[in-house]
């Protein structure tokens, strides 16, 4: 099996894509023969060096890094790596602290042409018409509209291009968004039927930590409050709200001198990012974060490797934490290193940024699935460096069911793109949480439910629809 990869680049140095699986002793077979690559790619043109017997061809386009396929961003071998990459031990080497799993693709014995379109509108038409030429099996697009903005079904570049690759054979699965947990805002290509777009969830690994140990104040203090954080621990120490140094959303560089102490800073979410706003404390003196969810993100949360010390917390517990500190004076605190968790009880709730249905301009259901898309490890990394990192998003789930079709189409090699979606989506598991992880989740949430390989292979009826239908519809 061959998987697309339509992305940012690709980091040719990571052990997830080397030619023997550095685990698993796997030897990949270079379906061109050894040391024979994509014809016309980089690889075949350019420098045979960046490619393999497993990554064996890479696209650059000159108005993305000038041609150079190597990864600009971390995004494209994150992907890729999720979609089908070796068995490997990765090390994320957070700036607190550091922490070793195995990790594997889906397929990790399928081969990969990476194409370095993103994202530019010329490479990007490009790549799609090439994955057609080279004759892929599956592609994976974690790229979508500006906004979630609705597709012109019949004339935008990707949604035309990849009918064209659906009548070529080749299934392509795509990111649905992150503008959730607003109704209708799948987005394009999303919204697009001959695509399988794919929702967030989470899965049944989980790193946490705690802000634990609070006293002071007029008020009885929280309770330990379980978060999420991949940082090392800190404290006790002063715990205050950034909403009484002018900036509650911490969306800018505090002045150098703000806090003295090694205060714990807490920040509501909102504006700026995560990890900026971690960078934004550190600049006036704190020595550790706090990250208070909004309402409508609730009990959705990431974990992401900050600056400092960090716990990202739970709305409620956010706004209990909060009038607390209201109270009196004297707050301390501690943030807790990190721990994993592993248990099916942590899986199956849907991440709150994951985009809703109903589709915006087809009578389809949209999502299509749902895949993990919340703190997913994988290769990552700019300039060829061999480094992996904890990412969410639907483009993070979107390669789980690209490596899903690969091995069902290596399975079912009869079955066409439209019966691999087919599979996927009849066999779906339905028991999802909502992202307050309390109600039951509906189909605008995950579409047929989040996909499930061990039903999907045994489906006993698929579906098929051709190009003439989608045409005629």
């Amino acid at each position: 099996m061959i998987v697309g990869i339509i992305d940012t680049g690709i980091n040719p140095s990571n052990p997830s894509f080397a030619s023997v699986g550095p685990v698993d002793g796997y030897v990949h077979v270079n379906p061109y023969g050894s040391g024979n690559y994509t014809p016309g790619s980089y690889c075949d043109t350019v420098d045979s060096t960046f490619c393999n017997d497993k990554l064996i061809g890479a696209w650059g386009y000159l108005t993305v890094n000038g041609g150079d396929p190597t990864d600009t961003n971390g995004h494209g071998s994150h992907t890729a790596s999720t979609a089908a990459g070796n068995v490997v031990t990765a090390i994320v080497s957070a700036p607190t602290t550091s922490v070793t799993r195995t990790i594997s693709g889906v397929a990790p014995h399928a081969n990969i042409i990476a194409y370095a379109a993103c994202c530019t509108l010329s490479a990007l038409t490009a790549a799609i018409d090439q994955v057609v030429v080279d004759q892929v099996d599956v592609v994976n697009y974690s790229i979508g509209s500006l906004g979630c903005a609705p597709s012109d079904t019949w004339n935008d570049f990707d949604t035309i291009g990849f009918l064209n690759a659906r009548n070529a054979g080749i299934f392509v699965a795509t990111s649905a968004g992150n503008c959730g947990p607003g109704v209708q805002t799948v987005g394009s290509p999303a919204d697009a039927p001959w695509l399988t777009s794919v929702a967030a969830s989470t899965h049944d690994r989980v790193f946490f930590n705690l802000l634990a140990d609070m006293s002071g104040g007029n008020t009885p203090p929280p309770d330990d409050i379980v978060g999420r954080g991949l940082t090392s621990a800190y404290g006790p120490a002063p715990i205050v709200y950034a909403g009484d140094y002018g900036d509650a959303l911490c969306a800018n560089p505090f002045a150098a001198g703000t806090w003295t102490n090694g205060e714990i800073v807490v920040c509501d979410r909102g504006s700026a990012g995560r990890i900026e706003k971690g960078q934004n404390v550190l600049a006036g003196g704190a020595g550790g974060y706090v990250l208070a969810n909004t309402a409508a993100d609730g009990n959705s949360l990431v974990t992401d490797a900050h600056v400092l010390p960090a716990v990202h917390i739970a709305y409620n517990d956010g706004l209990g934490l909060k009038n607390w500190l209201a109270s009196g004076s004297g707050h301390m605190a501690t943030i807790s290193g990190w721990s994993v968790a592993e248990s099916p009880a942590i899986g199956d709730v849907m991440a709150s940024f994951s985009s809703r249905g109903a589709n915006q301009v087809i009578d389809i259901l949209s999502p299509s699935v749902a895949a993990p898309g919340v703190d997913i490890l994988a290769a990552a990394g700019t300039s060829d460096n061999a480094v992996w990192d904890l990412i969410s998003g639907t483009s993070m789930a979107s390669p789980h069911v690209a490596g899903s079709a690969a091995l069902l189409m290596a399975l079912h090699s009869g079955w066409t793109p439209a019966e691999v979606q087919s599979a996927l989506m009849t066999t779906a598991e339905t028991s999802l949480l909502d992202s307050n992880g309390v109600s039951p989740a509906g189909p605008f949430d995950y579409g047929s439910g989040r996909v499930d390989l061990s039903l999907a292979a045994q489906a006993g009826l698929v579906l098929d629809e051709t190009g003439a239908n989608y045409l005629a519809a």
